[in-house]
């Protein structure tokens, strides 16, 4: 513990924005101040040290045009405050993201910055299975109405939060944990498994998904064909106990069964429908960021007689949702973006891990992908890319890989 706080003293002031960063996601309002002084900070850094390298990287570059044409876009959007302020708000994900690769002098430090995240995340679960238990978590905030949201009040966020900083996290110990002691391994799986254990309770359905694929591929590509087998075998049948006796997550498994059996006629299926109808009326262009659920309203309903609706706040996918709110122009540059993002990750990860510690932190970086992979995925349902709860979690993982690939590629 001695060691902790001096590890802690140690942080610079921007090692600390970082460290902080996961906490302030628990406040809309904090997190807000954390993206604008990381961009302020990044700004500030690059024209006093006359360092623009970054902005010249081609997927910063189209990444940044992107940001552009939907500021010009927002003077032709039905709601032009509100697309127009959503669209100035996509600086601060990116120069936050940027900021992260910049600002860690050197990467060893991160470790206690990642003890810190794993502390508070077993803190946040262990307030949300109180409060699946006893109806009020640690704060007497009550359980929503159908499911857990221990910290987060009426925000039923808990498991998204949770999976998308525990990934990387997991997959960062779970190459180190060889190397522990029993009664380091004992805890650190217990804490994971506390994790876990809350993200599937909290009955999110995507992240419960995704959550149970990573540790299948953990499990297979990780352990031996013995050891994979009966960890499979283990999760099978917790997974199976806990659809026969938790009726929360039954139900939740069956919605999702019930939805891809018949997807047209589900509420997913309506506001897919609403969204592609409405990019075709506006193919080029779209209707400005935050505003499908301005113009969605003024379509016509074909189907009125559905027992769910047309419209929502948003189209609950990427894709529509770039292509309703940004038509083909917008939807152009922010693919190119991402394209040139991943030849620059190619790029960078031809380089094998020059040192022991760096091969750790590529760990990390893995998990981190996996969550930028889930992110990007086409073929599932989504929160709005755009909005400071769910944009964070992306270039917050993204400043993460790029910080670990920059380390290793300057051998530093």
């Amino acid at each position: 513990m001695k060691n902790y706080f001096q590890d802690l003293k140690i942080l610079n002031y921007k090692e600390w924005i970082v460290l902080l960063f996961p906490l302030a996601l628990l406040k809309p309002f904090l997190t807000n101040i954390i993206l604008v002084l990381a961009t302020f900070i990044y700004i500030f850094e690059s024209i006093k040290n006359k360092n623009f390298e970054l902005i010249k990287l081609k997927w910063v570059y189209f990444y940044l045009i992107f940001i552009f044409f939907n500021i010009i876009n927002s003077f032709f959007a039905t709601d032009f405050l509100s697309s127009v302020k959503s669209s100035i708000s996509q600086f601060r994900f990116l120069f936050f993201s940027l900021f992260i690769y910049l600002c860690f002098s050197n990467i060893k430090k991160l470790n206690v910055i990642l003890n810190t995240w794993l502390a508070l995340l077993f803190f946040i679960s262990l307030d949300g299975i109180y409060q699946n238990f006893f109806g009020v978590n640690f704060f007497n905030l009550e359980q929503h109405a159908t499911r857990i949201s221990g910290v987060f009040g009426d925000e039923l966020v808990l498991g998204s939060y949770l999976t998308f900083i525990s990934i990387p996290l997991f997959f960062f110990h779970i190459n180190k944990i060889k190397n522990y002691d029993l009664l380091k391994k004992i805890v650190t799986i217990s804490i994971y498994a506390t994790i876990f254990f809350t993200i599937i309770i909290s009955t999110e359905r995507m992240v419960t998904i995704v959550l149970i694929l990573c540790l299948i591929f953990i499990i297979i590509f990780y352990l031996k064909i013995k050891k994979a087998a009966m960890c499979l075998f283990i999760l099978l049948i917790f997974l199976s106990v806990l659809y026969y006796k938790n009726i929360k997550f039954n139900q939740r498994f069956n919605e999702v069964l019930l939805i891809l059996n018949n997807f047209h006629e589900s509420s997913y299926g309506r506001i897919y429908e609403s969204s592609y109808s409405l990019f075709k009326k506006n193919i080029f262009f779209g209707v400005g960021l935050k505003n499908y659920r301005i113009d969605c309203d003024k379509q016509i309903d074909t189907r009125p007689n559905s027992i769910y609706q047309f419209c929502s706040s948003h189209p609950h996918n990427l894709y529509l949702e770039l292509l309703s709110e940004t038509g083909l122009v917008g939807s152009l540059f922010f693919g190119l973006s991402f394209f040139y993002l991943f030849l620059h990750l190619k790029k960078k990860m031809k380089f094998k891990f020059k040192k022991s510690y760096l091969r750790d932190y590529s760990f990390l970086m893995y998990g981190n992908f996996l969550v930028i992979f889930f992110f990007l995925w086409p073929i599932k349902t989504s929160g709005s890319f755009f909005t400071t709860f769910n944009g964070s979690f992306f270039w917050f993982n993204l400043g993460l890989a790029l910080l670990v690939l920059k380390k290793n590629y300057k051998n530093d």
